[in-house]
């Protein structure tokens, strides 16, 4: 072979590999500028997405929103004592803060659903939209704090209210948290005093009133009868009879069922209904419940973390299951805040494992308002047929 051939195949040999490379560059360029421009469309798509706002559609109000838990508030809306609405039986970074900040992480949750924006909860707006109207928040001690939760977040707005504040419990008497702060023994800051001579309400701009109710184990028809005497077919009630089942489920359903009967029978002397969903428990019976003499282990930290089968989107905790069938039957919306909170076992009292019902204030209660503003929105969705009075009083508010 000459010498010219010899070096005519030297050359090619060496061209070769510069060759694969230049293909592989190219190839991954062409690779990049095609994965960057699939990368936009999503974007693009999911930000089309959360543009809408929830419940802006009807299937908004068909059941729970999938969606995230971030620290997304630049601060608390308040800590410890410093709103006066405040009992210090449910204020966490009253017993401990500076040694412990899960109260403070809990104080900056919002919850983000996937598919749509849940628009931050604005004062204003809110009372706004209640223009002339009264909102009653009916139900047990769950409801009671979300009443406080309201109240925190309007204090600005108040122009005069009547909470009175009772002893506190006997349980509680001679709790301190782990920063040596003890529970208030009477006054303010104690337990809201709830009763028929004892209304608790607050009176606020835009002519709008709040009232707490509550609705524990006592017939529902004695309370729901009060309600109705003072209330007209614009004003707004969101109800919740909460997980009082002394006897188990059964004898829960028979409450239902009364529910049921006295809302078909006197629906037009009540006030536009609206049900919210009784919140997760996270003991250590089936579905969070309280198992009597079953106590967590005293080295757990936190309450019991919930089943994986719970936190599937198709469980509804035995309690939701019959109040949201009741609920479908009469046409009554219901808010499914049950879902969204089931992940979030950290957010309770605990007080070493006695109470995984009632949940820290601030914290994942903010669902429960922003639920509601979110709703006021766009309640001419879910204005029920027979509601003539609601559609006056929207169409001159308009």
């Amino acid at each position: 072979m000459s010498e010219l051939k010899r070096a005519s195949i030297k050359q090619r040999r060496r061209s070769l590999p510069l060759l694969i490379i230049v293909v592989v560059l190219i190839f991954c360029v062409y690779y990049s500028i095609y994965n960057a421009e699939v990368q936009l469309i999503t974007t693009n798509s999911s930000s089309d997405v959360k543009k809408r706002s929830c419940f802006s559609v009807r299937s908004d109000f068909e059941g729970p929103l999938e969606g995230v838990w971030k620290e997304s508030l630049d601060k608390p809306p308040w800590l410890e004592l410093s709103c006066k609405y405040q009992p210090a039986s449910t204020s966490c970074s009253y017993y401990e803060l500076p040694f412990n900040n899960r109260s403070l992480r809990l104080s900056k949750l919002r919850f983000h659903p996937v598919k749509c924006t849940l628009e931050a909860f604005n004062p204003e707006r809110f009372l706004r939209s209640l223009k002339s109207r009264k909102l009653i928040i009916a139900g047990d001690s769950l409801s009671q704090q979300f009443f406080l939760s309201l109240m925190c977040r309007l204090k600005d707005y108040i122009l005069q209210d009547n909470v009175i504040w009772g002893n506190v419990a006997h349980s509680q008497a001679n709790f301190c948290g782990i920063n040596r702060k003890c529970m208030p023994k009477v006054g303010q800051h104690t337990n809201f005093l709830e009763n028929y001579t004892n209304p608790i309400w607050a009176k606020f701009e835009y002519n709008v009133t709040i009232r707490y109710i509550s609705i524990k184990a006592e017939p529902i028809k004695e309370k729901l009868d009060f309600i109705s005497s003072f209330s007209t077919g614009s004003d707004i009630m969101v109800i919740n009879k909460g997980a009082w089942r002394q006897k188990g489920y059964k004898e829960f359903a028979a409450r239902m069922q009364d529910f049921r009967n006295y809302y078909v029978a006197n629906k037009d002397k009540l006030p536009i209904v609206w049900w919210r969903e009784t919140n997760p428990q996270h003991f250590l019976g089936p579905n969070g419940d309280y198992v009597p003499g079953k106590r967590l282990p005293s080295k757990l930290k936190t309450c019991a973390k919930a089943s994986p089968d719970r936190l599937s989107s198709s469980h509804v905790d035995p309690v939701n299951r019959i109040t949201n069938r009741v609920m479908k039957e009469l046409e009554i919306p219901v808010m499914h805040t049950s879902h969204a909170m089931v992940s979030e076992f950290d957010a309770h009292l605990f007080k070493s494992g006695l109470d995984c019902t009632h949940i820290c204030t601030p914290g994942v209660d903010v669902i429960w308002v922003e639920y509601l503003y979110n709703w006021l929105k766009f309640e001419h969705l879910i204005i029920s047929p027979g509601s003539p009075t609601l559609k006056a009083h929207l169409q001159k508010n308009a």
